[in-house]
């Protein structure tokens, strides 16, 4: 099982990697940020969008806040400001909250219905929270390829490297 501190190195990474990505992405212009670049989810702004979908699935499946997901596929944010809001808010609030976590509840389980198939699932809250990061660093993974394709470098993405000389650019 996962405690707290990991969760919330997990987090702080998470935030730290995307605050990066979002960043040296504003050297691209709108017309590529938006273009479909051969991703699973096409885009670099649906992709940042559906990390926000999924982070507020599994949110509203743990905490209830939000109270309901939002549809899977939905377009959340209509402009690049809005989307770094958004991701920049949810991400603080990811960090501060896998800081209160004790190991009682994420020992528990959790269910809920999939949007993607429809399915009921019970798992560990603990296995859920570890595959939203897992899931996060998926789809980034994603991005820095698109990225290193249009010749954008965004430095390294090494969890050790988080707080070093090459903190986020």
């Amino acid at each position: 099982m996962m405690d707290a501190t990991a969760l919330v190195l997990l987090a702080r990474y998470n935030r730290w990697m995307n605050a990066r990505l979002l960043r040296v992405g504003e050297v691209l212009d709108d017309a590529t940020w938006y273009e479909d670049l051969g991703l699973f989810h096409g885009s670099l702004h649906r992709t940042f969008d559906h990390l926000i979908y999924a982070d507020l699935a599994f949110l509203c499946r743990l905490t209830g806040d939000p109270g309901r997901a939002p549809r899977l596929g939905e377009a959340l944010h209509a402009t690049r400001t809005a989307q770094r809001r958004a991701r920049v808010d949810l991400d603080e609030r990811l960090v501060t909250w896998c800081a209160t976590l004790t190991p009682e509840w994420l020992g528990q389980s959790s269910t809920w219905r999939s949007q993607v198939d429809g399915l009921e699932r019970t798992r560990p809250r603990w296995a859920v929270l570890l595959h939203v990061f897992n899931h996060q660093t998926h789809h980034r993974g994603q991005v820095t390829a698109a990225l290193s394709r249009l010749g954008v470098d965004y430095g390294t993405t090494d969890l050790p490297f988080m707080d070093g000389p090459r903190a986020p650019p």
